[in-house]
């Protein structure tokens, strides 16, 4: 006899060993499917879906190595100009009369000696000397601004290669200690004959560093 208002659960919802999985359909293609439950496991426990499968890690990027900078370019000075050992001697004439100059620059062409420069003061005389770099400076006492025997320490200083010889018609005592002091390695008087200046000057060229060629002063006239 049927039992009206009661319901009464089937027996195979009561028990959960009868139970049957009920798999969910597959979604519509576009459509979004909600979210599944973990389905358990035979103890009960809740069975987590495997963890999603992380992405690939970036590939490690080789650092370029740091481009070899070239060496530092090796310093190439110019070629040493001729020097007395070469038997040609470069020589700088410092003196403020524009013939004398003349005179000297012929009688040293006429005997192999070359002139680098020909100066009428102390300033374009330090600065041909610093730039040219003569064997011997031929420096006159007279000069205007600065005086021959003042503006020998500064040729030393700035051109030590080069060999000093004081050219004066003065060459009382007094000149000569002062400039052989300062560092002139000769002096000549002013009359002497071109022939003996040249002779000096190469005497000059070829003496032991820093000894003083006699005589000091050189008064040898023709």
């Amino acid at each position: 006899m049927a039992t009206f208002g009661k319901r009464v659960q089937p027996k195979h919802r009561a028990d959960p060993s009868t139970r049957r999985e009920v798999t969910p359909p597959a979604p519509r293609p576009g459509s979004h499917a909600a979210p599944v439950a973990p389905a358990p496991d035979a103890a009960g426990a809740p069975v987590l879906p495997p963890a999603s499968t992380p992405a690939p890690a970036a590939p490690e990027l080789e650092t370029p190595a740091a481009p070899e900078l070239p060496a530092a370019p090796v310093s190439v000075s110019e070629p040493e100009p001729p020097t007395r050992e070469t038997g040609t001697l470069r020589v700088l004439v410092v003196d403020d009369n524009e013939d004398v100059r003349g005179l000297l620059r012929i009688a040293f062409a006429r005997n192999d000696i070359q002139v680098v420069g020909a100066a009428g003061d102390s300033r374009e005389a330090l600065a041909i000397a610093q730039h040219d770099r003569p064997d011997i400076i031929l420096l006159d006492v007279n000069l205007p601004e600065v005086a021959g025997l003042d503006l020998l320490p500064l040729l030393r200083e700035h051109c030590p290669q080069a060999r000093v010889v004081m050219f004066s018609a003065q060459c009382t005592n007094q000149v000569t200690e002062t400039a052989m002091q300062r560092g002139a390695v000769g002096f000549v008087e002013k009359g002497v004959s071109m022939k003996n200046v040249v002779a000096h000057l190469q005497a000059v060229a070829h003496a032991p560093e820093g000894q003083i060629v006699e005589p000091f002063p050189l008064k040898v006239y023709p």
